[in-house]
């Protein structure tokens, strides 16, 4: 059967024969993991698929929020457009505005609290001051912080798109709700 010109039966492996399969199924190997490699890159962590599309970015000054941006977003259940505190900027008042509806009213029952998602959240660091950060994994990007504190606070507390979560879609559902003209393509 080795000689030259020889005909081999049916299912009978040659040393071409194998070697040729081997190299096939590893070069098939290979482009499923790159594929997959390229896949995980593509998917954010809640498993929602990232397209080619423009990042944003939201203009403070020009900014309203109103929230509309945010209840837009393709992104869910929690939008890439989230409250972000300047922590620079922040006055680390004991009695902040964007985080009690009534500064004189000290109580922390959500009632009494601005952002009714518990996302706004502060922590004391001495006597008189406290840090006040914004939970992403609670924000829904409702602008109810950042109003208050625009008009009556620091003014550090913004919308922006998380460049992280974003799902840079091709056409941004969120910027196509803006009708302060906030949004630019960066």
């Amino acid at each position: 059967m080795g000689q030259p010109g020889a005909e081999r039966s049916k299912g009978e492996v040659t040393r071409r024969g194998f070697l040729r399969d081997a190299v096939e199924g590893a070069g098939k190997l290979l482009l499923g993991a790159v594929s997959l490699s390229w896949l995980e890159g593509c998917v954010n962590g809640s498993g929602q698929v990232k397209g080619a599309g423009p990042l944003h970015e939201i203009s403070f000054k020009e900014c309203a929020a109103c929230g509309l941006c945010a209840g837009a977003c393709a992104r869910k259940p929690l939008p890439a457009v989230q409250a972000y505190n300047d922590l620079k900027k922040c006055g680390y008042c004991v009695r902040c505005s964007a985080y009690f509806v009534e500064p004189t009213n000290s109580s922390e029952a959500i009632e009494n609290l601005v952002c009714k998602h518990g996302a706004f959240r502060r922590k004391k660091i001495s006597e008189f001051r406290y840090k006040y950060t914004v939970d992403t994994r609670k924000c829904v990007g409702c602008g109810s912080c950042v109003k208050v504190c625009k008009t009556n606070g620091q003014k550090s507390i913004s919308l922006r798109v998380n460049k992280k979560t974003c799902l840079r879609c091709d056409v941004c559902t969120a910027a196509g709700q803006c009708g302060s003209g906030a949004f630019r393509a960066i």
